[in-house]
């Protein structure tokens, strides 16, 4: 197949006229003559937290092909479904769930090793200490599927239980949790190298106790960033784009089933939520993830000021290598032909997975 007529995001994160050839893989990008600008052509977004869409949690999903429509008609072509806190049981069914789904090629599992205090929309009887045991079980149910853990390295033995999950391969990243600067860095030795959502869920930042956040803007982490300006203002956004860059800032949804849909009543996992003009919540007021796509995040960011393209990059490139997805996330040839076609507005017209149109808007 060949495209031409759009400005193609580059290897090098520069909108160029260049004519796209592909198969299942990309076969060859070259320059074009000026003609009559279509849109543009970026590479598929990766979304490495989201919990759910159109009435679909990804804890208990009911209509599996509406689930993934909508992600690819978002853009969305890689995507970890993502746990909350749950008993072992309901964690199990997850996984098995998710294990031979050829679309998923992984999940992360958020919860339940965190702290209590810090837990958010996370149900406060399940929260429990890490078991490597149970994390080797789940990791064999899901088919070796479980690629991302959020861990709060401050409580009981969950340092050495960081350092084992690091063995088994599977990215640990710091979250809800109410850990010193000294704790975190510890963590990052033992092998953990993401911070989930920061400036949520964990302490403020102090110029006398950084915690956390310190650790993050001093050690190369890899940073998640909810970009829908209600989790983080627009002015710390900016503030953590100028300190990390778009190399390792990471753009996530962290979307929750009402996506997609109306106001009203819905659940995350096992507890109950309720959404206000797009703001969901739980009974006792805490923000129970997002209502917006990580291509809203995309569009989100931009507005806030930080350059389109470096927008893209954090929803793409950045998270795929955080993840060691190393055949996607920019469009060069030899790379999967996973990308999505906009309009000249920025909206999406198709999206294209493995070189098959999974979205068409036509």
């Amino acid at each position: 197949m060949i495209l031409s007529g759009y400005k193609v995001l580059d290897e090098n994160f520069h909108f160029v006229p260049l004519t796209l050839t592909y198969e299942d893989k990309i076969i060859g990008m070259e320059p074009e003559e000026t003609q009559e600008f279509k849109g543009y052509i970026i590479p598929g977004l990766v979304d490495v937290h989201t919990h759910g869409v159109v009435g679909q949690d990804a804890m208990i999903i009911e209509n599996y092909e509406e689930y993934i429509y909508y992600m690819y008609s978002k853009g969305i072509t890689t995507f970890y479904p993502t746990s909350v806190t749950a008993t072992d049981a309901d964690m199990e069914e997850m996984v098995l769930f998710f294990k031979d789904k050829k679309e998923i090629k992984g999940l992360n599992i958020e919860g339940p090793y965190l702290n209590a205090k810090m837990r958010g929309a996370h149900v406060e009887s399940l929260v429990r200490e890490g078991d490597i045991g149970f994390l080797y079980r789940l990791q064999e149910l899901s088919g070796n599927k479980i690629k991302l853990i959020t861990v709060a390295p401050e409580i009981g033995q969950n340092l050495e239980f960081i350092a084992k999950a690091s063995e088994m391969g599977i990215k640990v990243s710091l979250g809800h949790t109410a850990c010193d600067y000294e704790t975190a860095v510890t963590a990052f030795n033992a092998g953990a190298d993401h911070v989930t959502h920061l400036f949520n869920a964990m302490n403020p930042l102090h110029h006398r106790k950084s915690g956390l956040i310190g650790a993050a803007f001093d050690k190369p982490f890899y940073v998640e960033i909810i970009g829908d300006g209600i989790h983080v203002v627009p002015e710390v956004v900016r503030m953590a784009y100028k300190l990390l860059g778009s190399d390792r800032m990471i753009l996530i949804s962290d979307c929750m089933a009402a996506t997609g849909l109306e106001d009203g009543e819905y659940m995350l996992g096992d507890m109950h939520v309720t959404v206000e003009d797009s703001i969901a919540r739980t009974d006792d007021g805490a923000l129970a993830g997002s209502t917006s796509t990580v291509y809203d995040m995309v569009r989100s960011v931009s507005k806030m000021g930080i350059p389109l393209e470096e927008a893209v990059r954090m929803a793409t490139e950045t998270p795929a290598k955080s993840v060691n997805e190393t055949d996607i996330g920019i469009l060069k040839p030899g790379m999967r032909a996973d990308f999505v076609i906009l309009d000249k507005d920025f909206e999406v017209v198709q999206t294209v997975k493995d070189g098959q149109i999974v979205y068409s808007a036509y």
